[in-house]
């Protein structure tokens, strides 16, 4: 069974290439990396060698594709990501200035990202910690409410609750 389980949404980013190009105007990108804040982290605590594992779902689309053969290919259990064949996978535009920060243009809320039902008491049996993104909880009205529903069963299952805001 699986120590750690995040619940979130599951993105690719599409990148500038060059700092300080716009968003809005004519240019490079590069991608598609696999992305989303719970993704980034599961993936990170699979390869530190915990049984990990996520909620969240994809399209059946060369962008899920990206993103489940990084997860598996690192060892995350994928088995409660939904893979929907009518709507693609979210993805987020990113680029970046000269300071340091980031801009971002996110297409998660018309996408599988957001629609990942809240799972099964018995996945979140023997689980160690149940890890909440702030991000995830905002992505979508409906989602941010299973999350928090999950929290609550992971919870009465005896996990603990781990939240980045």
């Amino acid at each position: 069974m699986n120590e750690i389980m995040t619940m979130g949404e599951m993105i690719v980013e599409i990148m500038r290439g060059q700092v300080d190009q716009p968003l809005n105007q004519p240019g490079i990108f590069q991608g598609p990396y696999p992305s989303g804040a719970p993704a980034i982290f599961i993936d990170t605590v699979a390869r530190l060698g915990h049984k990990a594992a996520i909620v969240g779902g994809v399209g059946v689309d060369d962008f899920g594709d990206c993103l489940l053969e990084r997860l598996r290919g690192d060892g995350v259990d994928c088995s409660l990501v939904i893979q929907n064949d009518r709507i693609s996978t979210g993805c987020a535009f990113v680029m970046y200035r000269s300071d340091g920060e980031r801009k971002f243009i996110f297409h998660i809320g018309n996408t599988p990202a957001v629609l990942a039902p809240a799972p099964a008491r018995e996945a979140l049996e023997s689980l160690k910690f149940f890890h909440i993104m702030g991000c995830s909880l905002m992505a979508d009205t409906a989602f941010g409410e299973r999350i928090v529903q999950t929290m609550h069963a992971a919870r009465q299952a005896g996990a603990k609750i781990a939240f980045d805001p």
